[in-house]
């Protein structure tokens, strides 16, 4: 399967989990919302898990060549200073050399901005976070 966005894999979530008689929709970043009975939450999740397998998404996603790692490092680094312009407290990233290493050979980023964020904020202010800083999507996407 090649690389797709964020929204076209919440896209086809969304008709996987259509497909197995969930009414669901998609936000503005992506993610499939639903609301659905207390009691149906153990199937919910199960059908979740069977459309993220049956698309691929349950496994991680390939290793970034080398330039591809050092662009979404850049990328990041951009999105941490719009987070501090917003007031938030980040961690200093790692070197450069170190961060594209690690995402070049084993695919785990290991500094991520928002995470320093996601912790602290209600869920509507998270969604406000992301409108103002959007997070990168890999540059190496099928466009």
């Amino acid at each position: 399967m090649p690389l797709i966005s964020t929204m076209e894999a919440g896209a086809i979530m969304r008709q996987c989990m259509t497909d197995l008689g969930w009414e669901v929709d998609l936000n503005e970043f992506g993610e499939i919302e639903s609301d659905y009975p207390a009691e149906q939450a153990d199937r919910y999740q199960s059908d979740l898990e069977t459309c993220w397998a049956e698309h691929g998404f349950d496994r991680p996603p390939p290793p970034m060549d080398e330039d591809t790692a050092g662009t979404f490092f850049d990328l990041m680094v951009a999105s941490a200073g719009c987070l501090e312009d917003l007031g938030y407290s980040i961690s200093a990233p790692p070197s450069r050399g170190a961060y594209v290493a690690e995402l070049a050979s084993s695919g785990t980023a290991i500094w991520d901005p928002y995470a320093d964020v996601v912790a602290l904020v209600t869920p509507e202010e998270w969604d406000e976070v992301r409108r103002s800083c959007p997070q990168p999507e890999r540059p190496d996407l099928e466009r």
